[in-house]
This record gives C-alpha cells, structure tokens and sequence, in this order.
C-alpha cells in the first residue's frame, strides 16, 4: 500500500519510531554495586569452627591462609581464642560479595586437613569444591572390618591414596571415617568411584570394579586431549630439506659385510636402483676408497619409502664382553660361528636377524 508519495506505511512507522527514540532522554549508566552496597551497607560476617586436632596446624599456617584473604580478596580475617573461631567480615572495599564464602570455603577445607597451597584454589577457581562423606555411607563396617577398609583407602605409606589423587587431579584427606575430596565435579566422581569400590572389599590395585588405577589415569588423560585443540598437520619435508640417510643405510651394511638383498631390507629400497626409486646420486671414489651418496632438489620425501622402521644395525666387539686374547679370543670366535656356520645359522633364524662375524666385531642386522 502507498502514501505520500511512494513512501510504505511501514516506513513512515519506523520514521516515528525514530522520532520518539530522539526525543527521550539517554538512558543512565550507574557504577557497579560494591559488596556492602548490596547489602545495604550492612558487614556481613562468616565463622568458621576449629577443632582441636587442628589448633596448632593454624598456627603454623597462619600467615599463608592470612595473606591471600587479607591482600586478594579483601576479607577482614580473625582467630577468637575464647571461642576458637575463626572470624571473617567484609570490607566497604571488598571487590566482590561472593569472595566473603570462598574465603568461608578456603578456611573450612584448612580445618578438614588440607594443605593451604591446595585449600587456596578454591579462592582462585570457581569450578572447585569438597565432597564429604561417610565409610558407613557406603558399607557398615564395624571393628577390624573398618579399620581394614581404611587401610585399604590409604594404602601402604599412603600410595594407594596417592595413586588415585595423581591419576585424578584431586586431593584426598582421610579422616578417621570421613572422606573428604577436593577437586571439580567430574574428577570427584572418579575418585570418589575408586574410593567406594576399595570400601566394598576390591584390592589395593583396582577400582571401579576391577578397573586399575592405569585405566582410571588413562581416561583422565582422554578427556584432558579431548579438551585440548587438534594438533596442526604439516605437509612432510622432501629429502632435500632433511638429511636423508636411506641409502647410506643400505651402503653401511653392504660394508659391513651383510648380503646385498639383506641389506636393501634395512635400507627399504633396492640397491641397483638408486636413482630410479629414491632419486639418490650414487658414485664410487676409488681414489678415497669410498662410496659417495648425494641428494637432488626433485628427491622425493623419505616417509613414502618406508616400510620396515623397526630394523637397523647394532654393532658391538667381543672384548665388550669379556676380555678375550690370542687362542681365547679364536675360540670365542669358532664358538660364535659354530662347525661350517651352523650356530650362526641357527641364531640369524630363531630370531629372525642376520648376522656377521668380521674378526672380534660382531653386526646384527
């Protein structure tokens, strides 16, 4: 439908639309609300017991459990010996009404056992808590029963416990019957899986109903990579931006002594057809005695040519072994070689190698 000259109705609305937007005032911009803000300017407090187990460890640590909630996260902190309480409060300059319960937190995990460097991550972390609970939770236990279980939780100088914590990403306090697990949701879960099944009676080795400790480390390491970005994929560089040493395998192990169709196994290529397959210049020096290799620009890359990584050539003498001279030394030789080669022989084939005897050197191919 037109109006006005060609202009549309809904032109002409959003026109006046335009029009009421310029002619109200701009919206306010207010500060963010500080923590006593929030509460109406009321100081909110947190206290938090201590036992009498962890009296004196709160000494010691004071001044590490003291410094991060004073300077980071600008909470009041207090010991009340009368009440033996620890006391917190906030500040008008508290930066967040949150950090008051994270410092609540903090101390509350100190007091469970924790250690301060690993309690503190729970002012740093968000996605960081404790689990609790009970052995009777799981299975009543009374008497030796109990007392077996709780062995079986910490293990030999503490290895089982420590096992499950490494292979996790979790701390583990075990107190008398309660356990207490710091660490994120899904990690918890593990461990707390591995705990149950040692309390149900499985072995010190195992857990998750019959699962090792290996399994559970391997799958908190699969879901680490899962995370973690893919790997970037380069193309694979050409012989002449690597050193290349494919024929000069070949060639050493024509040298040493090694037949040439044994040889071109650990060299992956065919020895008469250097330049045809691996695009590898070849000549012999006969002034220096030697055998001479040399890439080209147009070599194409190793990678395509392999096919038996796992083969190479150890060398070692007899006298590594044991000190050997004169009619010793021939003997130890004789010996290694057998009547006619057969001892050789029967080695190079139960084992699947090749092998040559030069004098007091010995190569296996």
């Amino acid at each position: 439908m037109q109006s006005d000259g060609g202009a549309t109705s809904m032109e002409i609305e959003k026109l006046a639309s335009e029009v009421k937007h310029a002619s109200l005032a701009p919206r306010p911009r207010f500060a963010p609300l500080k923590a006593h803000e929030i509460s109406d300017g009321q100081i909110q407090f947190r206290k938090i017991n201590v036992p009498q187990h962890r009296y004196t460890p709160l000494k010691k640590a004071w001044m590490e459990i003291y410094t991060p909630i004073m300077d980071q996260m600008g909470i009041d902190i207090r010991m009340n010996p009368k009440a033996r309480k620890v006391e917190l409060k906030t500040r008008p300059d508290t930066p967040d009404a949150s950090n008051l319960q994270k410092c609540a937190d903090f101390v509350s995990a100190f007091m469970m056992g924790f250690e301060p460097k690993d309690a503190v991550a729970l002012l740093r972390m968000d996605e960081l808590y404790v689990d609790t609970f009970e052995i009777k939770d799981v299975k009543t236990l009374r008497g030796e029963h109990l007392s077996r279980a709780i062995g079986r939780l910490s293990g030999k100088g503490g290895k089982t416990r420590i096992a499950i914590e490494n292979s996790t990403k979790t701390r583990i306090v075990i107190a008398d019957t309660k356990i207490h697990i710091l660490g994120s949701f899904a990690n918890i879960k593990i461990a707390r899986t591995s705990l149950c099944s040692l309390i149900l009676g499985s072995p010190a080795g195992k857990s998750d109903g019959g699962a090792t400790f290996m399994e559970v480390e391997k799958l908190a390491s699969e879901v680490k990579r899962a995370s973690l970005p893919p790997k970037p994929r380069f193309a694979p560089l050409k012989a002449h931006e690597i050193s290349n040493g494919q024929c000069a395998n070949f060639v050493d192990a024509f040298v040493m002594g090694f037949e040439a169709k044994d040889a071109v196994a650990h060299s992956r290529m065919d020895g008469n057809l250097f330049v045809k397959q691996m695009g590898i210049e070849i000549c012999i020096n006969p002034k220096a005695c030697m055998v001479e290799l040399r890439t080209r620009p147009h070599t194409p890359y190793a990678v395509a040519h392999l096919h038996l990584d796992e083969l190479y050539v150890h060398t070692f003498d007899i006298r590594d072994v044991k000190p050997l001279r004169g009619e010793h030394l021939s003997r130890a030789i004789g010996m290694s070689c057998g009547n006619g080669g057969k001892t050789s022989f029967a080695i190079e084939n139960s084992t699947k190698t090749r092998i040559v005897i030069a004098e007091n050197k010995i190569h296996n191919l």
